[in-house]
């Protein structure tokens, strides 16, 4: 080994005394030499970061002075809006404007700024609509915040929504027990159950939903905007602030009780409240889901409400057996003031067959009675006669007794819509009936006699109304209108179907000649149809010859556009024994003779547009958008199937939703495998 030139040592080989000497002091300068720039080079980078430091000092004041300058020019920005410039009372308006779409929007126009705050707390009537989904855990203050709020002469329109329930989903089945398939060429789908009651005369309203057992300084109020299709549902509904006394500008104080407060005096606070202001009630609507322990509250509810139009207690269970001495409970003498009250809607509360409620000029009645105590069906028919001005009328008793006094007729000439179900008997209070104004007829009660004979008499004794929606065996009993509004966790719920199992679904019956029963209804556009064997109802839909030797030639109801099926478990109910089959007789390569019966009926009504036959896997979509809505010999092609409580079989889903605009195939799978079993 050599060592460069440059380094002034010289070296001999093989090395000496000498030489070695000369290399060990060589060596003693050169590491001198050596740390001497180190230290210069750490000085130049002392220097260097304390220069990129300082640079960097300087860029993050200038970058403050940025934020400072950009903050005061949105804040001049803001200032020059021309929204500042508006007057109080054109912004009162606006905010009104509002209000119509969203009932609870006051909460958010309050937390916007100081000015809108002050705006929203000196215009009562935002407060005026009380759109709430509460629990017995939940603060009944909020509720006498917004009263006050409302001031002291506006009308009261009241929702109140409480959820007794630890979990709302363990009443309902879960997607494991549930399948539904959807064959749409839109992006609209119907609207989930709990949605049903969510717009009211056709407008969207909204909801505050407390997050928080009581209120603390720091809870949120969750404002859920719910809308009928075709309005879609927001991504995520805005959170609120909850008022807290130094927020409140108007003064209101709001007391922050712990958090382990009991919940048994919930409804005698909130009723306290919510009956004071009585006399300013224009709709009052109070659902909850099961019995509570403050609910004997509800026998306060009694007293002159001079401007109500709408009242509706709901419960979805019962066990509300009580004689409150509450409104539907009141005797003659007592009778309060109620002249504008032309809606009542009662389910599974309390009342009196002989209450003066049942005199006042209604125009919507709606019953479901609780099982105890039972009414002869004189008494029902006595309740119904003292209103002659109903338009809408809605019956569900599973208990009745035999009437004592004569049913004579019984003639309602305003009445367009008609429910009825639960015992058998009531068949016989239809059998009195006498409407000629009906429009809508659904039925789900179990006669003893065929259900043509009851539909066809019914029809007989009004002079040929022209019936458009019937129903049979297929509404279930909370479905109209008990609801409740949507849960951020269980937004796919199927229309008149989760409720639909916790009853007892009567069977319709055969009907010994669809034909003859469907020809009477040339008007008729809904159809739905439960509890009975469709494989005929098929048959006489989907052919235009007499088949069946009923003498009606001709297409049958050539107005229909939207037809529901609900199927059974068990051979018992022939829709699922003709359709229910269909699963396991496909992997054999068979089809059961329902879902043949379907596909022709389709084949029928709707054939493929500007083709022939119907093989393959229809003419989708965009082929439908082409589709005339009324084709030759003026029979109306089918926009709406549904097929509840039963499997179809993918090929078959997807040829009909090549076929109809709108297909749903729900399917029951707990009842399904029960069934297997």
């Amino acid at each position: 080994m050599s060592l460069p030139q440059s380094s002034g040592l010289t070296v001999t080989e093989p090395p000496t005394p000498d030489s070695l000497h000369n290399a060990k002091l060589h060596l003693a300068a050169t590491n001198t030499a050596r740390l001497a720039v180190d230290a210069k080079i750490a000085d130049a980078e002392a220097a260097l970061a304390q220069m990129i430091a300082d640079a960097k000092s300087a860029m993050n004041k200038l970058v403050e002075e940025q934020h400072r300058l950009q903050g005061e020019e949105e804040q001049t920005k803001a200032y020059l809006s021309t929204i500042r410039r508006l007057p109080a009372e054109l912004l009162r308006e606006i905010f009104m404007w509002n209000f119509e779409a969203h009932a609870s929007c006051a909460w958010v126009l309050a937390s916007v700024c100081s000015s809108w705050r002050r705006i929203a707390l000196r215009t009562p009537r935002l407060w005026a609509k009380v759109r709430l989904v509460t629990t017995p855990t939940s603060s009944p203050e909020l509720i006498r915040l917004w009263l006050e709020r409302s001031g002291h002469n506006v009308p009261l329109d009241i929702e109140i929504y409480l959820r007794v329930a630890a979990d709302p989903a363990s009443t309902y089945p879960t997607d494991a027990q549930r399948r539904r398939r959807r064959r749409s060429s839109s992006n609209t789908s119907s609207a989930p159950s709990w949605l049903s009651f969510a717009s009211h005369n056709g407008i969207a309203t909204s909801y505050v939903v407390p997050t928080h057992p009581y209120p603390q300084p720091n809870s949120q109020l969750q404002l859920m905007l719910a809308a009928l299709p075709p309005a879609p549902m927001p991504a995520g509904p805005p959170t609120l602030p909850w008022p807290t006394p130094a927020q409140d500008s108007a003064g209101l104080e709001t007391r922050t009780p712990g958090v382990n407060r009991p919940n048994i005096h919930w409804a005698h606070i909130a009723f306290f409240y919510l009956v004071e202001q009585m006399p300013r009630w224009e709709r009052f609507v109070f659902r909850y889901d099961k019995a509570f322990k403050s609910m004997t509250a509800l026998a306060s509810i009694n007293g002159d409400a001079p401007l109500l139009k709408e009242f509706e207690v709901s419960s979805a269970e019962g066990g509300c057996t009580g004689d409150w001495p509450w409104l539907p409970n009141i005797a003659t003498p007592d009778t309060p003031h109620l002249p504008n009250l032309t809606s009542l809607t009662l389910h599974q509360v309390p009342f009196k067959w002989s209450s003066p409620l049942f005199s006042l000029p209604l125009t919507h009645l709606n019953l479901r009675a609780p099982l105890n105590p039972t009414l002869p069906l004189d008494r029902i028919r006595y309740m119904i006669a003292q209103t002659p001005t109903l338009e809408s009328l809605s019956l569900y008793f599973p208990g009745v007794l035999p009437h004592v006094l004569p049913m004579n007729e019984l003639r309602l000439d305003r009445v367009r819509e008609l429910r009825v179900g639960g015992h058998c008997l009531l068949a016989q209070l239809v059998d009195v009936l006498v409407l000629p104004a009906l429009k809508s007829l659904s039925l789900l009660v179990d006669p003893r006699e065929p259900v043509e004979d009851l539909i066809s008499g019914l029809l007989t004794r009004s002079a040929s109304p022209q019936l458009e929606e019937l129903s049979l065996g297929y509404d279930s009993p909370c479905a109209h209108p008990f609801s409740f509004p949507s849960h951020p966790h269980h937004t796919h719920a199927h229309p008149h179907h989760l409720p639909s199992f916790m009853y007892y679904l009567p069977p319709t019956g055969l009907i010994s000649s669809w034909r003859l029963l469907l020809s009477r209804l040339p008007s008729l556009h809904t159809l739905r149809i439960g509890g009975t064997p469709v494989e005929s109802l098929l048959t006489a839909l989907g052919s235009n010859d007499d088949i069946d030797g009923s003498g009606v030639n001709g297409w049958v109801v050539p107005r229909l556009e939207v037809l529901k099926m609900r199927c059974g478990p068990g051979p018992g109910c022939g829709a699922l024994g003709g359709f229910g089959g269909h699963v396991g007789q496909m992997q054999a390569g068979l089809y059961s003779e329902g879902v043949g019966k379907l596909v022709q009926f389709v084949e029928a009504r709707n054939p493929e547009p500007g083709g022939s036959g119907g093989s393959g896997g229809g003419g989708g979509n965009s082929t439908l958008a082409m589709a005339p809505t009324i084709q030759a010999g003026g029979v109306a092609r089918l926009k709406y199937l549904e097929v509840q409580d039963c499997e179809l079989g993918q090929d078959v889903e997807r040829w009909l939703g090549g076929r109809v605009e709108n297909v749903v195939v729900a399917c029951r799978m707990d009842a399904a495998a029960q069934y297997d079993r």
